[in-house]
């Protein structure tokens, strides 16, 4: 899964010539907190050591920020420009003022939220509804990513469970 989610973010920087994508995702021990996954993508030769700090210490809840906001309605947001947006927690741990514009957009498994992706601009750019929706449909895609990997871990579970219920009946 970080394999994937890392490549998709180099990907999608480097085509849109984007400076930083980073993943959020559901904290294991609470569904209602996302947390730092330390997946990211870093324009080469640039250096955002406050930024990634900030971030690592940052954890999601509800009713916090413009990342909250996709978590709540499971669609994209973009802001323009993330120094003057006050929904936007870590404008003052960016090493680059030149930074200006930011789209999240939710990874969905069904319709539940499982991840979020952040993108950063150097552009000061307005919504792009045709960006958007292909990222809605993108962070659908990577939902099933998500989706199949947890399946595998609940398969490996149940296999292993059975294993050794198998050996206690044996034992037995």
């Amino acid at each position: 899964l970080h394999e994937a989610l890392h490549r998709v973010l180099g990907l999608v920087c480097q085509e849109l010539k984007w400076p930083i994508g980073h993943v959020f995702l559901q904290d294991a021990q609470d569904p209602d907190r996302f947390v730092d996954s330390d997946i990211w993508w870093i324009e080469p030769d640039h250096h955002f050591e406050k930024f990634i700090d900030a971030t690592r210490r940052l954890v999601i809840k509800s009713g916090e920020g413009f990342i909250d906001e996709v978590i709540a309605t499971g669609r994209p947001h973009w802001t323009g420009d993330i120094h003057t947006d006050e929904t936007f927690r870590r404008s003052e741990s960016l090493d680059d003022p030149h930074i200006k514009s930011g789209v999240v957009f939710p990874i969905l498994v069904r319709q539940a939220v499982v991840g979020v992706v952040e993108f950063y601009s150097w552009d000061d750019t307005q919504p792009d509804t045709y960006l958007l929706e292909g990222m809605a449909e993108f962070g659908t895609q990577l939902g099933r990513v998500v989706e199949r990997m947890n399946l595998q871990k609940q398969i490996a579970d149940l296999t292993d469970r059975e294993r050794r219920h198998l050996g206690q009946e044996l034992h037995d």
